[in-house]
């Protein structure tokens, strides 16, 4: 995530206990399902790791999805 210049790191996962990460290769740690045609609603659970010695501010980032079939 990102505040001007400032970059605070942090990992999604699938669960709220941040066991599981949520990553980028298909069959190890992506999510599955089955559509119906009808939006589906996905929970992500972030965590930011603890000692980043950055200033106070509204940090934000951009996730992109990619839906294979």
């Amino acid at each position: 995530m990102t505040f001007g210049s400032n970059l605070l790191s942090y990992s999604l996962y699938e669960d709220s206990g941040h066991t599981t990460v949520w990553g980028q290769t298909i069959g190890t740690n992506t999510v599955t399902g089955t559509g119906t045609g009808l939006p589906v609603t996905q929970t992500v659970y972030g965590q930011i790791p603890a000692q980043q010695a950055m200033p106070v501010g509204a940090y934000t980032d951009t996730i992109t999805v990619t839906v294979t079939y």
